[in-house]
């Protein structure tokens, strides 16, 4: 493997074991520590933290080797990644 294509896994498997530690501590966090006025929203909140694990885990996975469907899978990524801050802001709204 030349030393790009290890840098790339280092980098990729790091953000793998940080998305699931975070993800997995958010999801906790919200289905023990959630207030009542919440309400469904704290579904909502769970869905896209196991989103993001799941998209995590195939990226790490599935290495994308054209540029076309590597911008893709970025541009996916990113809107699923500012719809999730929109929604954690949200949900420290309401604290």
């Amino acid at each position: 493997m030349s030393t790009s294509s290890l840098i790339k896994f280092y980098i990729d498997f790091i953000t793998l074991i940080c998305s699931i530690i975070i993800n997995s501590t958010l999801i906790v966090l919200v289905i023990t520590n959630s207030p009542p006025k919440l309400g469904n929203y704290r579904h909502l909140i769970c869905y896209f933290s196991i989103t993001s694990i799941i998209i995590r885990l195939l990226l790490f996975c599935c290495w994308v080797s054209l540029k076309i469907k590597n911008s893709v899978a970025s541009m996916f990524q990113t809107n699923i990644s500012a719809i999730s801050i929109s929604f954690v802001f949200r949900f420290f709204a309401l604290q």
